[in-house]
């Protein structure tokens, strides 16, 4: 799992889950009160994406 979000879509509160497993990304909503899937995606994970890099330092 690499990364978790409390959301709300539609008036329904979700949870906004990302998986890697492999070199295939899952990205799933999941309703905060049955628990019940909403959607479900995939696609190819992107090996470069860091989201927690909030260094500009070394961006030109």
């Amino acid at each position: 799992m690499t990364e978790t979000d409390r959301d709300e879509e539609n008036g329904r509160a979700i949870w906004e889950v990302e998986i890697v497993n492999g070199g295939t990304e899952h990205e799933i909503d999941v309703d905060r009160q049955s628990g019940e899937i909403v959607k479900a995606e995939q696609e190819p994970a992107d090996e470069d994406e860091d989201d927690r890099d909030e260094d500009d330092r070394d961006d030109d």
